[in-house]
């Protein structure tokens, strides 16, 4: 009786050619990753009511790939909506992730330009953006992450620095291969 009934009572992960957790890390590949984000200014209160200092909204969209099951590089671009107007970001971003199996902390870095909205050819600002998360995938080609980090932002026509504390959700998409 006891050989029968050792198959049904194991226990252990099984990692079939079917896993999603395996198949979204393990292959390398193109990926979007789509964020939406909420920064709030960490100036003094005399200077956080300048322009572009409060606060900003922000909607990006990143074109990825996936190096390595732990490494992506890629480029994005988006919206940023500022206390005092919209400003378009261009910038390369990296992230590393640690795969453990459906939960995985990450941390990821971008940097680029920001261009004035109203007036692209003028006061280029530029900015880094250091941050670190959670990513959980959900099916074998989507995943979900939560990050919090800084935003640093520097130039403009005031040739000033921001800085605030970021806020992100984001979906990253994988598109599946046959």
């Amino acid at each position: 009786m006891l050989p029968v009934a050792m198959p049904t009572a194991s226990g252990q992960y099984y990692e079939g050619p079917y896993d999603p957790v395996k198949i979204h890390y393990k292959t390398p590949g193109f990926i979007s990753i789509n964020e939406i984000g909420y920064g709030s200014g960490l100036g003094e209160s005399d200077t956080i009511s300048l322009k572009y200092s409060e606060y900003f909204v922000s909607v990006t969209s990143i074109l990825g790939y996936y190096v390595s099951q732990n490494f992506i590089f890629g480029a994005g671009t988006g919206a940023y909506f500022y206390n005092g107007g919209t400003l378009i970001p261009i910038f390369g971003d990296m992230r590393f992730t640690y795969n453990f199996k459906r939960i995985n902390p990450y941390a990821s870095g971008s940097g680029g330009f920001l261009f004035y909205l109203s007036d692209p050819g003028s006061n280029i600002k530029l900015f880094i953006s250091p941050m670190v998360g959670v990513r959980m995938v959900v099916t074998y080609s989507v995943a979900a992450t939560a990050s919090v980090g800084a935003h640093i932002q520097e130039g403009g026509a005031m040739e000033d620095r921001d800085t605030f504390i970021n806020f992100k959700l984001g979906v990253h998409i994988k598109p599946r291969r046959k």
